[in-house]
Protein backbone atom coordinates (compact mmCIF):
# COMPACT_ATOMS: atom_id res chain seq x y z
CA UNK A 1 0.00 0.00 0.00
CA UNK A 2 1.13 3.19 -0.82
CA UNK A 3 1.44 6.64 1.54
CA UNK A 4 -1.63 7.76 -0.51
CA UNK A 5 -3.60 5.10 -0.55
CA UNK A 6 -2.93 4.56 3.08
CA UNK A 7 -3.78 8.53 3.46
CA UNK A 8 -7.35 7.80 0.96
CA UNK A 9 -8.37 4.66 3.34
CA UNK A 10 -7.93 6.86 6.52
CA UNK A 11 -9.35 10.04 5.83
CA UNK A 12 -13.13 10.30 6.46
CA UNK A 13 -15.23 11.22 3.55
CA UNK A 14 -18.14 13.57 3.60
CA UNK A 15 -20.48 10.69 4.21
CA UNK A 16 -18.61 9.61 7.12
CA UNK A 17 -18.76 12.96 8.34
CA UNK A 18 -22.45 13.28 8.31
CA UNK A 19 -22.93 10.15 9.86
CA UNK A 20 -20.84 11.31 13.02
CA UNK A 21 -22.91 14.71 13.27
CA UNK A 22 -25.66 12.64 13.08
CA UNK A 23 -25.00 10.41 16.51
CA UNK A 24 -24.20 13.06 18.23
CA UNK A 25 -27.72 14.40 18.33
CA UNK A 26 -29.92 13.26 20.42
CA UNK A 27 -33.76 11.64 18.69
CA UNK A 28 -36.74 13.72 19.31
CA UNK A 29 -40.55 14.00 18.04
CA UNK A 30 -42.30 16.69 16.58
CA UNK A 31 -46.02 17.18 16.22
CA UNK A 32 -47.45 19.19 13.44
CA UNK A 33 -50.12 21.90 14.84
CA UNK A 34 -52.27 23.90 12.24
CA UNK A 35 -52.83 26.48 14.85
CA UNK A 36 -51.91 26.80 18.31
CA UNK A 37 -53.48 24.16 20.12
CA UNK A 38 -55.22 22.69 17.31
CA UNK A 39 -52.96 19.62 15.71
CA UNK A 40 -52.65 18.43 12.40
CA UNK A 41 -55.07 15.42 11.75
CA UNK A 42 -53.51 12.09 9.81
CA UNK A 43 -56.00 10.40 7.58
CA UNK A 44 -57.65 8.62 10.53
CA UNK A 45 -58.24 11.56 12.49
CA UNK A 46 -54.98 10.98 14.95
CA UNK A 47 -52.52 14.00 15.56
CA UNK A 48 -49.28 13.97 13.24
CA UNK A 49 -46.15 13.15 15.12
CA UNK A 50 -43.43 12.50 13.62
CA UNK A 51 -40.31 10.38 15.50
CA UNK A 52 -36.87 11.10 14.60
CA UNK A 53 -33.93 8.98 15.45
CA UNK A 54 -30.86 12.63 15.06
CA UNK A 55 -32.20 15.80 15.56
CA UNK A 56 -29.94 17.20 13.12
CA UNK A 57 -32.76 15.42 10.92
CA UNK A 58 -35.42 17.31 11.50
CA UNK A 59 -32.96 20.54 11.32
CA UNK A 60 -32.09 19.65 8.07
CA UNK A 61 -35.29 19.32 6.60
CA UNK A 62 -37.25 21.99 8.18
CA UNK A 63 -34.11 24.15 8.05
CA UNK A 64 -34.42 25.06 11.97
CA UNK A 65 -31.60 25.15 14.52
CA UNK A 66 -30.95 23.65 17.83
CA UNK A 67 -32.18 26.17 19.44
CA UNK A 68 -35.50 25.90 17.62
CA UNK A 69 -35.63 22.72 19.53
CA UNK A 70 -34.94 23.20 23.09
CA UNK A 71 -36.67 26.19 23.07
CA UNK A 72 -40.04 24.36 21.86
CA UNK A 73 -39.60 21.93 24.71
CA UNK A 74 -41.64 22.84 28.16
CA UNK A 75 -40.16 22.59 30.87
CA UNK A 76 -41.52 21.29 34.40
CA UNK A 77 -40.50 24.55 36.22
CA UNK A 78 -42.30 26.37 33.35
CA UNK A 79 -44.91 24.40 32.54
CA UNK A 80 -46.27 27.22 30.33
CA UNK A 81 -43.86 27.55 28.14
CA UNK A 82 -44.61 25.63 24.96
CA UNK A 83 -42.36 27.86 22.14
CA UNK A 84 -44.59 26.31 19.01
CA UNK A 85 -42.25 26.28 15.72
CA UNK A 86 -43.00 27.78 12.25
CA UNK A 87 -42.63 25.07 9.88
CA UNK A 88 -44.00 24.40 6.01
CA UNK A 89 -45.32 21.19 6.35
CA UNK A 90 -46.32 19.44 3.11
CA UNK A 91 -46.72 22.57 1.59
CA UNK A 92 -48.82 24.62 3.97
CA UNK A 93 -47.98 26.73 6.68
CA UNK A 94 -48.19 24.92 10.20
CA UNK A 95 -46.08 24.88 13.59
CA UNK A 96 -44.41 22.51 15.52
CA UNK A 97 -43.79 21.22 18.93
CA UNK A 98 -40.79 18.79 19.98
CA UNK A 99 -40.37 16.18 22.89
CA UNK A 100 -36.91 14.65 24.00
CA UNK A 101 -36.83 11.02 23.90
CA UNK A 102 -33.32 9.24 25.28
CA UNK A 103 -30.92 7.33 23.77
CA UNK A 104 -31.40 3.70 24.67
CA UNK A 105 -28.18 2.25 26.97
CA UNK A 106 -25.80 0.04 24.65
CA UNK A 107 -25.52 -3.64 25.69
CA UNK A 108 -23.16 -3.83 28.82
CA UNK A 109 -23.40 0.17 29.28
CA UNK A 110 -22.38 1.69 32.41
CA UNK A 111 -23.09 5.29 33.52
CA UNK A 112 -20.80 7.32 36.05
CA UNK A 113 -21.96 10.92 37.09
CA UNK A 114 -18.68 13.60 36.95
CA UNK A 115 -19.07 14.26 40.85
CA UNK A 116 -18.09 17.25 42.76
CA UNK A 117 -14.60 15.58 43.23
CA UNK A 118 -14.33 15.18 39.52
CA UNK A 119 -15.21 18.78 38.90
CA UNK A 120 -12.47 20.02 41.65
CA UNK A 121 -9.97 17.67 40.11
CA UNK A 122 -10.67 19.04 36.23
CA UNK A 123 -10.88 22.26 37.71
CA UNK A 124 -14.50 22.92 36.63
CA UNK A 125 -17.46 24.90 38.27
CA UNK A 126 -20.73 22.94 39.06
CA UNK A 127 -23.03 23.69 36.38
CA UNK A 128 -26.34 24.85 38.20
CA UNK A 129 -28.65 23.60 35.64
CA UNK A 130 -26.92 20.29 34.28
CA UNK A 131 -25.75 17.44 35.26
CA UNK A 132 -22.78 15.18 33.58
CA UNK A 133 -22.14 11.67 32.87
CA UNK A 134 -19.29 9.32 31.18
CA UNK A 135 -20.44 6.07 29.81
CA UNK A 136 -17.88 3.09 29.63
CA UNK A 137 -18.56 2.43 26.34
CA UNK A 138 -17.44 5.94 24.60
CA UNK A 139 -19.91 7.97 25.11
CA UNK A 140 -20.83 11.55 27.21
CA UNK A 141 -24.41 12.52 28.45
CA UNK A 142 -25.69 15.87 29.57
CA UNK A 143 -28.89 15.96 31.52
CA UNK A 144 -30.71 19.16 31.89
CA UNK A 145 -31.92 19.22 35.87
CA UNK A 146 -35.40 20.98 35.40
CA UNK A 147 -36.42 18.63 32.62
CA UNK A 148 -34.67 15.45 32.81
CA UNK A 149 -34.12 16.05 29.12
CA UNK A 150 -30.56 14.30 28.15
CA UNK A 151 -28.52 14.88 25.21
CA UNK A 152 -25.69 12.04 24.41
CA UNK A 153 -22.44 12.47 22.42
CA UNK A 154 -20.93 9.25 21.14
CA UNK A 155 -17.23 9.34 20.60
CA UNK A 156 -16.52 5.58 19.44
CA UNK A 157 -14.30 5.15 16.60
CA UNK A 158 -13.01 8.86 16.99
CA UNK A 159 -9.28 9.72 17.27
CA UNK A 160 -8.49 11.46 20.34
CA UNK A 161 -11.81 13.19 20.52
CA UNK A 162 -11.52 16.99 22.24
CA UNK A 163 -15.14 18.35 23.82
CA UNK A 164 -16.05 21.53 25.60
CA UNK A 165 -17.32 21.36 29.39
CA UNK A 166 -17.93 24.29 31.21
CA UNK A 167 -16.08 26.38 28.84
CA UNK A 168 -12.95 24.29 29.04
CA UNK A 169 -11.72 22.02 26.11
CA UNK A 170 -10.95 18.70 27.63
CA UNK A 171 -9.48 15.40 25.85
CA UNK A 172 -12.62 12.91 26.16
CA UNK A 173 -10.17 9.72 27.28
CA UNK A 174 -8.82 11.73 30.20
CA UNK A 175 -12.34 12.40 31.84
CA UNK A 176 -13.64 8.92 31.00
CA UNK A 177 -10.08 7.91 32.93
CA UNK A 178 -10.85 10.31 35.75
CA UNK A 179 -14.54 8.94 36.21
CA UNK A 180 -14.05 5.16 36.36
CA UNK A 181 -10.34 5.10 37.34
CA UNK A 182 -10.33 7.36 40.22
CA UNK A 183 -9.03 4.78 42.62
CA UNK A 184 -6.52 3.36 40.26
CA UNK A 185 -4.97 6.51 39.78
CA UNK A 186 -5.09 7.56 43.26
CA UNK A 187 -3.43 4.21 44.14
CA UNK A 188 -0.82 4.73 41.74
CA UNK A 189 -0.02 8.06 42.38
CA UNK A 190 0.62 6.68 46.14
CA UNK A 191 2.61 3.64 45.00
CA UNK A 192 4.90 6.18 43.07
CA UNK A 193 5.42 8.29 45.94
CA UNK A 194 6.66 5.43 48.11
CA UNK A 195 9.07 4.27 44.78
CA UNK A 196 10.42 7.72 43.86
CA UNK A 197 9.32 10.48 46.52
CA UNK A 198 7.69 11.98 43.86
CA UNK A 199 4.08 13.13 44.03
CA UNK A 200 2.51 12.87 40.76
CA UNK A 201 -1.55 14.73 40.32
CA UNK A 202 -3.85 14.29 37.75
CA UNK A 203 -2.58 17.48 35.66
CA UNK A 204 0.72 15.35 35.35
CA UNK A 205 -0.03 11.87 34.93
CA UNK A 206 -0.88 10.50 31.16
CA UNK A 207 -3.91 8.51 30.28
CA UNK A 208 -2.83 5.65 27.96
CA UNK A 209 -4.23 3.20 25.72
CA UNK A 210 -3.89 -0.18 26.78
CA UNK A 211 -4.37 -1.69 23.17
CA UNK A 212 -2.14 1.21 22.08
CA UNK A 213 -5.64 1.99 19.66
CA UNK A 214 -6.15 5.88 19.98
CA UNK A 215 -9.77 5.56 19.08
CA UNK A 216 -10.44 2.79 21.64
CA UNK A 217 -11.75 4.43 24.60
CA UNK A 218 -13.73 2.12 26.53
CA UNK A 219 -12.59 2.72 30.05
CA UNK A 220 -11.17 -0.76 30.50
CA UNK A 221 -9.01 0.40 27.87
CA UNK A 222 -7.29 3.26 30.17
CA UNK A 223 -4.98 3.55 32.42
CA UNK A 224 -2.96 5.78 34.30
CA UNK A 225 1.15 6.19 33.86
CA UNK A 226 3.81 8.35 34.35
CA UNK A 227 5.40 10.15 31.01
CA UNK A 228 8.04 8.16 31.51
CA UNK A 229 6.25 4.90 31.98
CA UNK A 230 3.74 5.97 28.69
CA UNK A 231 7.26 6.35 26.34
CA UNK A 232 8.70 3.19 27.33
CA UNK A 233 5.14 1.31 26.39
CA UNK A 234 4.89 3.43 23.19
CA UNK A 235 8.19 1.99 22.31
CA UNK A 236 6.38 -1.81 21.97
CA UNK A 237 3.54 -0.84 20.38
CA UNK A 238 2.78 -1.97 16.36
CA UNK A 239 4.16 0.92 14.04
CA UNK A 240 4.39 1.10 10.28
CA UNK A 241 7.66 1.58 8.39
CA UNK A 242 7.62 3.34 5.18
CA UNK A 243 10.19 2.46 2.75
CA UNK A 244 11.98 5.82 1.04
CA UNK A 245 12.38 4.08 -2.16
CA UNK A 246 9.01 2.38 -3.09
CA UNK A 247 6.66 4.79 -0.66
CA UNK A 248 5.06 1.45 -0.10
CA UNK A 249 4.04 0.41 3.58
CA UNK A 250 5.28 -2.55 6.10
CA UNK A 251 3.73 -3.49 8.86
Amino acid sequence: MTKAEHHAKTTRSAEQIVKNAMSQSAPCTMTVFVSKGNPLPDSEGNPVIIYYEHRKEVMIDYKLTSHNITNSIAQKDMPNRNSLVKIKYEGQNCLAQFSWFDLPDLEGEIWKPVTAADHLTLKLPISEQKEYYVSNMERFKTVTKSTQNAKIRDFRGQKRPQFSLMKQNLYFSRVVALVFHREQMNEYIADQKAKTDIVWTFATLEVDHIDFKPKNHYANNLQFLTPEENKQRSRNRPCRIWEKKSKSLKD
